[in-house]
C-alpha cells in the first residue's frame, strides 16, 4: 500500500471527526456563532467528499475489481512517462533489422495487427523491432531510440511522425490544447534538460488530487471531456487554432519548433552511422512544411508523400479513416506500407 496513501486519507477522516466532534460538542452545549457555522459548513462538505470517495472506491471494486485502497499512478513508465507497444524480433539474427518508432498510428489504434503498415515491410524477410506510444512525442521517441538502439543493432529505423508533436513537444502549448493532450505526466526538454510535468496550469496539484481521490480524478475526466465538447461545437477555442493563424508569429508554437529541431539532431546524433529515414502521417500547414524543413536540415530522409495519397484514394474511394475522423484504418495502413516499401526499394535497397 502506498504509505503516502494511507496518511492522507487517514488525516481526512481524523479531521472530519474532530470537527464532527467540535460541532455536536457545540450543539449541546448550544453554542452559535461565525465558529459553529463554519464547523457546519466544513463538516458537511468533507463528509459528502468521503461518502462519495468511498461509494466510488465500493463500485470500482465490485465492478471493475480495482482494489479499494489502490492509488492511481501517472508515471506507468520513469523515463518514457507511460509505457508504448513493444514488438521485439530477435537482436542477434544475421537478418536486416528494422527499427520502427513512433506515435498512436504506429500503435494501430484498434486495427488488426496483421494490417498495420509495418507488416507490408516485414513480409520482405527482415526482422522487425517496433515501439509506438498512444500520443509519445519526438523526446519520447528519442528516449526510446536512446535506450534500445545498442540492444537491437538496427540495420534501419524508421521515425514515424505526426502534426501534434509540436504540441506535445512544447508545454505551455500542450496544457494550452483540448485536442491534443495526453491528461499525464511526460517528459519535456526545457531548459536544457528534461523535466516530467502534467500539461495543465497547477499540474502537480492536479496529479496530486488525482492520484489520490477517484473523485477528483472523475471530475478532471469530466472536465475535460466536456472541454474537447467545447471545442468541437466551435464555443471555446483550443491553442490548435492560435497555431493555425498565427503560425511561426506565435512564440510558443516557435520555441516548439526550436525544441524539435533539437530532438531530431539529437536523434540523428544518436542513431550514429545507421540509416535513418522520416515520414508523416498527415500534411496539415504549419506543422508538415517545418517537419519538412527540419529533416531536411538535419539530412533525414523524409518520406512526405504518404498523406497526399492517402487523401488523394480518400477522394476517390472515400474515408480511410476510424471512427475517431484521424487515424488510419486497415486501407490506409496497407497503402502506407507500399508507399514505404516502394520507396525503400528504390532508394536504400534495404533488404537486398
Amino acid at each position: 500500500m502506498d504509505v503516502f496513501f494511507f496518511l492522507f486519507w487517514s488525516g481526512l477522516f481524523a479531521l472530519n471527526f474532530f470537527i464532527g466532534y467540535y460541532l455536536f460538542s457545540g450543539i449541546l452545549k448550544r453554542k452559535r456563532g461565525i465558529a459553529m457555522n463554519l464547523s457546519l459548513f466544513l463538516w458537511v462538505s468533507l463528509s459528502v467528499f468521503l461518502l462519495c470517495e468511498i461509494s466510488i472506491r465500493i463500485k470500482n471494486r465490485v465492478i471493475s475489481n480495482i482494489p479499494i485502497f489502490h492509488s492511481i499512478s501517472f508515471y506507468e513508465d520513469e523515463e518514457f512517462g507511460w509505457k508504448g507497444k513493444q514488438i521485439f524480433g530477435d537482436s542477434k539474427t544475421n537478418k536486416f533489422k528494422l527499427f520502427i518508432v513512433g506515435d498512436s498510428f504506429t500503435h494501430g489504434m484498434g486495427v488488426n495487427e496483421a494490417s498495420l503498415y509495418y507488416r507490408f515491410l516485414q513480409r520482405q524477410g527482415v526482422e522487425l523491432f517496433v515501439y509506438a506510444g498512444k500520443g509519445y512525442g519526438t523526446l519520447q521517441e528519442f528516449l526510446v531510440i536512446n535506450r534500445y538502439i545498442d540492444q537491437i543493432k538496427p540495420d534501419l529505423v524508421i521515425l514515424q511522425v505526426c502534426a501534434n508533436d509540436f504540441i506535445n513537444n512544447e508545454w505551455e502549448l500542450e496544457s494550452k490544447s483540448y485536442i491534443n493532450n495526453n491528461q499525464t505526466v511526460r517528459p519535456y526538454w526545457i531548459n536544457e534538460h528534461i523535466q516530467y510535468k502534467f500539461p495543465r496550469l497547477f499540474g502537480g496539484a492536479r496529479v496530486f488530487l488525482s492520484r489520490y481521490s477517484r473523485l477528483a480524478y472523475r471530475f478532471f475526466k469530466r472536465l475535460e471531456r466536456t472541454n474537447y465538447s467545447l471545442v468541437k461545437r466551435g464555443l471555446l477555442q483550443s491553442v490548435e487554432s492560435e497555431i493555425a493563424e498565427k503560425s511561426m508569429k506565435f512564440s510558443a508554437f516557435k520555441k516548439s519548433v526550436q525544441v524539435t529541431d533539437l530532438l531530431i539532431a539529437k536523434i540523428k546524433d544518436r542513431v550514429g552511422k545507421t540509416p535513418l529515414i522520416a515520414f508523416t502521417v498527415d500534411n496539415d500547414d504549419p506543422f508538415f512544411s517545418q517537419f519538412e524543413r527540419l529533416f531536411q536540415k538535419n539530412n533525414i530522409a523524409f518520406v512526405a508523400n504518404i498523406p497526399q495519397i492517402i487523401s488523394l484514394k480518400e477522394a476517390e474511394s472515400g474515408p480511410m479513416r476510424l471512427k475517431d475522423g484521424s487515424h488510419w484504418d486497415e486501407r490506409a495502413h496497407a497503402l502506407a506500407g507500399q508507399i514505404l516499401l516502394e520507396y525503400l526499394n528504390s532508394t536504400v535497397k534495404w533488404f537486398v
